[in-house]
């Protein structure tokens, strides 16, 4: 028997020039021989690398098995959360499938393949990224072919989160409203999990904080369903629902929420990037700033890692503002303007109001007020219907100004701030824009009026009396408690009865303007 050589050449050039002197029909010969070689004699290596076969069936010019080898090699990619190498090889897949006859289970497989490599385009690139919608519009018209109701919910929700994270809102709540009635119609639990995600993210950002609410609640228990984990909408859901529920004044159900939330996630890399800038999130909004830079910073290293480039700006922001809280202002608006700028690089423009208010706070707490009063008017200016953050932007607006010795104009954004708040039914909102009035009364010498205002809404809460908002409110109320008259001063007056309680006492006046309805 002949001996058994190997040969290495030793520059890709000369490999690549001796690959080209075999003529075409010799090339596909060898690379079948490969490809069904590899397939018999190593199945563990075609089991573990399918790119390997993927290339030696192009190679051979045989589209049907490259197709399913490239897919292969797509899937055991994503699985791995090599997002970038599976949106690689679904591109190679496809270019195969457009080389096999024309049928429905083409279209049906074309279908499903651009399905997947939109989501790999929008983890890596983000979800305006030009290709993303040229994908999308190719999958709305085979949506439209194949007849599948589960097919266009998919497309429907792509086109939604398309518009959702380029901060178009009308558009996003028209789309949300379209998913809702094909789920209706469909009435199984994916299309119906997926609806109750895009309506709880769009009316959240609208500012519907009750809609969240409604349609959390008659939506939760579709959420289970296993096919929603590859668009992770249960984690997204209940983090939505949490960040809502504290807005709406319940602490302690919006760390219920993300701790269900966490349950949700699998032992992959997205999964626990999802997790850590959700709850990371939650923890800013409370105010909790260790426990905001622990998570944010985890979220930046699984995004880094990972090349999840996309998602790592957010978490980038986030810690820059608890690096300006906890006195580093400097360079904290560095990494939020940084984060930022590369955030909206494709388009996006979701949370930007907010991402700008903080980057408003840092400037102001690095001693550039007039900086930080810029940056506020491109906040309230840049998305005006992204209103769940905009009761907070105004009263830090006034926070600056109250610094600046604008007195007259720091109250007319608190009082916009709280009736914007009541409006939207956002009592943190409503507490903090109040306390901020009620130290610009104190100082003022008003303490009863300042009292008068923020009794009430203190009173109103049930729960999260440990957050710093309800602890700095509380902090206030003591304060501006009257003093106790002497307990041997005699009575000039008889004991007078007491007075009935009355409705009116429950809603809390702001001289000089009308209270706002509830």
């Amino acid at each position: 028997m002949a001996p058994r050589s190997s040969y290495l050449f030793k520059h890709a050039l000369i490999q690549d020039a001796a690959y080209e002197t075999l003529l075409r029909e010799r090339r596909q010969k060898l690379h079948h021989t490969a490809a069904r070689a590899i397939a018999a004699e190593f199945p563990a290596l075609a089991e573990a690398q399918p790119e390997l076969i993927a290339r030696h069936w192009s190679g051979a010019c045989d589209p049907e098995r490259a197709f399913a080898a490239w897919r292969k090699a797509g899937d055991v990619a994503r699985s791995r959360n090599a997002f970038v190498e599976a949106h690689a090889a679904y591109r190679h897949a496809l270019d195969r499938l457009a080389a096999t006859p024309p049928s429905l289970e083409r279209d049906a497989s074309e279908l499903e393949l651009l399905l997947a490599t939109s989501q790999m385009i929008a983890a890596t690139r983000g979800s305006t990224s030009p290709d993303r919608v040229e994908i999308n519009a190719r999958a709305a018209d085979l949506a439209a072919k194949t007849g599948n109701l589960g097919h266009p919910a998919e497309q429907i929700f792509g086109s939604w989160r398309a518009a959702h994270v380029a901060g178009n809102h009308p558009s996003a709540m028209v789309l949300a409203d379209q998913l809702l009635d094909v789920a209706r119609q469909d009435r199984g639990t994916f299309t119906r999990g997926l609806a109750t995600y895009a309506q709880s993210a769009t009316r959240l950002y609208i500012g519907d904080l009750q809609g969240v609410e409604d349609h959390f609640v008659r939506g939760e228990a579709f959420l289970s369903d296993r096919d929603l984990r590859r668009y992770f909408a249960a984690t997204w859901t209940l983090s939505i629902a949490g960040w809502n529920a504290w807005i709406m004044g319940r602490a302690d159900e919006a760390r219920a929420r993300m701790r269900r939330a966490v349950a949700t996630i699998e032992d992959d890399a997205f999964s626990r990037l999802v997790e850590q800038w959700n709850s990371s999130c939650l923890h800013v909004m409370l105010r909790e700033l260790e426990q905001a830079a622990l998570l944010a910073t985890k979220a930046i290293a699984t995004a880094g890692e990972h090349g999840f480039r996309q998602f790592g700006w957010g978490p980038r922001m986030a810690r820059g503002w608890v690096q300006a809280q906890l006195g580093h202002p400097d360079e904290g608006a560095s990494l939020i303007r940084d984060a930022l700028i590369a955030h909206r690089v494709n388009g996006s423009l979701v949370n930007v109001p907010t991402r700008l208010t903080w980057l408003a706070e840092a400037q102001a707490l690095g001693g550039a007020p007039a900086d930080g009063l810029r940056t506020i008017k491109e906040a309230l200016t840049v998305n005006p219907e992204e209103r769940y953050w905009r009761p907070e932007t105004l009263r830090v607006r006034g926070e600056i100004r109250r610094r600046q010795s604008e007195e007259e104009l720091a109250e007319a954004d608190f009082r916009d701030a709280i009736a914007l708040a009541r409006e939207m039914s956002a009592k943190v909102w409503e507490l903090r824009a109040a306390t901020s009035l009620a130290r610009l009364w104190r100082d003022q010498g008003n303490r009863a009026v300042a009292r008068d205002l923020l009794a009430p809404i203190y009173g109103w809460f049930t729960e999260g009396f440990a957050t710093p908002d309800l602890k700095e409110a509380k902090a206030l109320l003591d304060e501006l408690k009257p003093p106790a008259p002497p307990a041997s001063a005699p009575a000039l007056y008889g004991r007078l009865p007491p007075v009935a309680a009355s409705a009116e006492l429950d809603t809390p006046v702001i001289p000089s303007a009308q209270a706002p309805a509830r």
